[in-house]
């Protein structure tokens, strides 16, 4: 551990967590029906699925979730690279990001309108290469953030 430098572990980790949140412009879930992946603005901010006029509409729901669960990886790396001594704070964050981005399709509501009644629709969706990669980035930016902390203590 003596020749790793901190802020070599810290750089990493915070570009890891950058990444882990450009994700969101990646294909994020996919369902078997003919227009079946939905990149992570679509999830996130919501799309129109369908739409026939005032009798049959689906929509995929704006969902605050969705937008924590990418945004804390930036945040996780903000908190590396502008603040002395967080790295436990930040690996934290990257930890919380990947769980809430394993349960991202639990988060990801789509309502159906069939002549003005509304419910929501249960979908079974499968996760795609961005999420996945955005999960793994996540976890592997708190691995480095945790290294770079157990670096930093050891050169003290």
């Amino acid at each position: 551990m003596k020749n790793l430098k901190p802020a070599r572990l810290i750089v990493v980790g915070a570009i890891l967590g950058l990444l882990s949140s450009l994700m969101i412009l990646l294909p994020v879930l996919s369902v078997s029906t003919p227009e079946g992946t939905y990149t992570g603005i679509e999830l996130t901010f919501g799309k129109e699925l369908l739409n026939w006029g005032g009798f049959v509409s689906a929509k995929i729901m704006f969902s605050p979730l969705n937008l924590l669960a990418f945004a804390l990886p930036l945040l996780g790396s903000l908190c590396l690279l502008f603040f002395r001594k967080s790295q436990m704070i930040g690996a934290v964050v990257f930890i919380i990001a990947a769980i809430l981005l394993f349960f991202l399709p639990n988060f990801t509501t789509v309502n159906q309108t069939i002549l003005g009644t509304t419910s929501e629709i249960d979908i079974d969706w499968t996760m795609d290469i961005g999420l996945i990669a955005a999960m793994s980035l996540s976890m592997i930016a708190a691995v480095f953030s945790i290294l770079g902390a157990v670096a930093e203590k050891e050169l003290q």
